[in-house]
């Protein structure tokens, strides 16, 4: 009875394995009949676009008619009245004063905005800055053994009197560091302005006889001298 079921065993293990190899070899033949599956191909290149030329601008459409001129309280609502202004003659000046000291730079009164201001104020200054001259020329006598004579076109005064002569004013001849003094002056009694801003001995300048050297380069009309003969 054993050896029977072992045979029967035996059998259904060789008909698996044979069923199996069928199988197999129907799917070889099915794959044989169908053709194997390739590869992918790459993928392309994007295309360029092609943009087409532009069409030409259309006509110029019609002018429109003209429109209605708006009327007040129609198209708009009517204005108002405006508030009546103050009397100009109630105004107190030092009011306007503090009002005119509150305006922010640039914004305040100018002296070209006054009619005539810059004019008077000028005249005001000749005035105060021009000595009147007696005797119609451009010498007077102060006193005894005085002379005084100023010229208007350099603005040089010379004063005489019997201890020496005082010089103001004199517009010093010369340019660059070499300037020279029309008179020898007596030492220590020079005083010199360069652009109208004192300078100073052995500082600032040095002097031999009338010749001047400055530290300095100046211009021909910068230097101004004071001094005693």
């Amino acid at each position: 009875m054993r050896e029977i079921e072992t045979v029967k065993s035996e059998f259904q293990t060789w008909l698996t394995n044979k069923m199996s190899e069928a199988q197999k070899a129907i799917d070889e033949v099915s794959k044989i009949q169908r053709g194997s599956q390739g590869f992918q191909g790459m993928k392309g290149e994007k295309g360029e676009a092609i943009v087409g030329p532009r069409g030409e601008a259309g006509p110029q459409g019609p002018k429109g008619d003209v429109g209605d001129t708006p009327v007040a309280g129609l198209d708009f609502p009517m204005p108002k009245d405006g508030i009546d202004g103050k009397d100009g003659k109630d105004a107190n000046p030092l009011v306007v004063v503090e009002y005119i000291k509150k305006l922010p730079a640039g914004k305040r009164l100018q002296i070209e905005h006054i009619d005539g201001l810059k004019q008077t104020i000028d005249a005001y200054g000749r005035q105060i800055t021009e000595p009147k001259w007696r005797g119609g020329g451009d010498t007077v006598v102060a006193g005894t053994g005085i002379t005084i004579t100023r010229s208007f076109a350099t603005g040089k005064s010379t004063i005489s009197f019997s201890g020496g002569t005082v010089i103001e004013n004199e517009l010093v001849a010369g340019s660059g560091t070499t300037f020279t003094l029309a008179n020898t002056p007596i030492a220590g009694s020079v005083k010199l302005y360069a652009a109208r801003n004192r300078i100073y001995p052995t500082t600032d300048w040095t002097i031999v006889g009338t010749v001047i050297t400055t530290v300095l380069t100046w211009s021909a009309g910068d230097l101004i001298a004071d001094y005693r003969t």
